[in-house]
């Protein structure tokens, strides 16, 4: 690849080191990105075999890695390079957007505020980016066991801020973020789990199973007690107000999965768990009787033990994550997909701009039944990341690679080779848009090592098992035990 080296490499020095001083973390760097140029300066030799060119190739990415790597040891740096971070934002215009055009209708993010609070002006910030690289589509949970992040009218009761942040929206924030997304013609749409993943419902007594040793031992998987003699009135209710309050959105999520994650819940109150499927019969009612399409409600897949998984789910939308659509028969009898397979920003531990690239092209695959189930949507996903955790995983640099992988659908394996043509794909992208050289360097991998991540991810899930402890242990469980049964 042949990089525009004046320009870029003058800029890039000049961003990095501003003040250009003698103290030995800037020599550091410095010594670093000068041999990160020589490197880049002896890429092309002539009469070189293909697998020297290869080899070659790939000794200079890992090479501007760690350079790259190195340079975010310091936080201050990590910080104004981010894409999103007010100095370094760049406002978008018709001409400084991405080039190649998404060969899918809908390309979206989705952003967990299920378990994190995300300042408003970072939000637009995000939409503006997202608009530069021709995303249109916004994911936006709003609960978990941790959190249920909107200040609800209906049942105010049921508002929990995450115990990480300790902040909520309130209505006419998210109405304002709904209407600031339209101008840039990208659409948001609300995730409301149930019937797992539903602890932040604890808020009124019996609408969760009282299990506070499973509970404070993991602090997730807490199940919605389907058995509730009010189940359907809080939730018709909720789901109500959450439909007006982002203007009655062309889709409705409503979670899920990984129900089985809840069997040591039931175990520890001697139950055996739910089948879910006169639940799922209520969800139907509920969205007849509040108007909703239920062709235009979404569900994540159905993963885990047979024993949890209903013969009918409520729903026309299927969101798949653990598997592509047509590798297992899942219950579904969906023939919409979103897809976020392969593309959590949380798990993705060692995958660079090539391998998010390929996982983007992979979504629209012909499968193992031998049909194509090419989805509708392409969702990659930011679990558990608050705005620092955006920053350490490079989140807003990799949708560069998501947005790429779309816009290239038709690239041959041989023509992908080794990964590096998604990689001059990713850089002369990277630089069209005006990132911050070192973002550019990362070629989409992780900003700090995985191990600092891991270290920083595990101090907050242990806020939330705290909170999500606390919350069940002050549950009355004399107030609940009598809607444990079936009715």
């Amino acid at each position: 690849m042949v990089y525009r080296k004046g320009m870029f490499e003058q800029r890039r020095r000049a961003m990095l080191f501003p003040n250009l001083s003698n103290d030995n973390t800037t020599l550091q760097n410095r010594t670093t990105l000068e041999a990160l140029y020589a490197l880049r300066r002896i890429f092309q030799q002539p009469l070189m075999s293909a697998m020297q060119k290869h080899n070659l190739l790939l000794r200079r990415r890992i090479d501007r890695y760690k350079a790259a790597l190195e340079v975010f040891q310091n936080a201050t740096l990590l910080l104004e390079a981010d894409p999103l971070h007010p100095d370094n934002f760049i406002e978008p215009t018709p001409d400084n957007r991405l080039q190649v055009i998404p060969q899918v209708k809908y390309l979206g993010i989705l952003v967990d505020a299920g378990r994190h609070y995300f300042p408003i002006p970072w939000l637009e910030r995000l939409i503006q980016y997202l608009y530069r690289l021709r995303f249109n589509m916004i994911h936006f949970r709003l609960t978990d066991d941790q959190s249920f992040n909107l200040q609800l009218k209906s049942y105010p009761q049921l508002t929990l801020p995450s115990p990480s942040e300790n902040t909520t929206y309130t209505p006419e924030q998210l109405r304002h973020l709904v209407r600031f997304a339209r101008r840039y013609n990208i659409t948001m749409f609300p995730e409301v789990n149930l019937p797992g993943h539903a602890g932040a419902w604890s808020g009124i007594p019996g609408m969760v199973l009282h299990c506070p040793e499973f509970a404070c031992r993991l602090g997730y998987g807490i199940p919605l007690n389907v058995n509730y003699t009010g189940l359907h009135q809080v939730v018709k209710a909720v789901l109500a107000e959450v439909i007006e309050v982002f203007d009655n959105p062309p889709f409705l999520h409503l979670g899920g999965d990984e129900v089985h994650k809840s069997h040591g819940c039931f175990e520890e109150l001697g139950l055996e768990p739910f089948h879910y499927d006169h639940f799922e019969h209520q969800l139907d009612k509920i969205l007849e009787e509040i108007g909703y399409p239920p062709e235009q409600v979404i569900r994540w897949e159905v993963t885990g033990p047979n024993a949890s998984t209903p013969h009918y789910r409520a729903g026309g939308i299927q969101q798949n994550w653990y598997y592509l659509p047509g590798e297992v028969l899942n219950h579904s009898h969906s023939r919409t997909y979103f897809n976020s397979w392969r593309l959590y920003m949380d798990a993705n531990d060692h995958d660079g701009a090539a391998q998010i690239f390929a996982h983007t092209v992979n979504n629209f695959q012909q499968h193992l039944d031998g049909t194509d189930h090419i989805p509708d949507a392409i969702i990659p996903a930011a679990f558990e990341l608050d705005m620092d955790f955006w920053r350490q995983r490079n989140v807003a640099a990799r949708l560069l690679a998501v947005a790429l992988g779309t816009a290239h659908l038709n690239i041959t394996n041989a023509q992908f080779g080794q990964g590096e043509t998604a990689f001059q794909f990713y850089d002369d992208a990277c630089i069209d848009l005006n990132l911050h050289p070192v973002i550019c360097d990362l070629q989409g991998f992780n900003a700090v090592p995985n191990e600092i991540y891991k270290t920083n991810w595990k101090g907050v899930w242990q806020q939330w098992i705290n909170g999500t402890c606390d919350r069940m242990q002050a549950i009355d469980a004399q107030s609940s035990s009598n809607n444990w049964l079936p009715v």
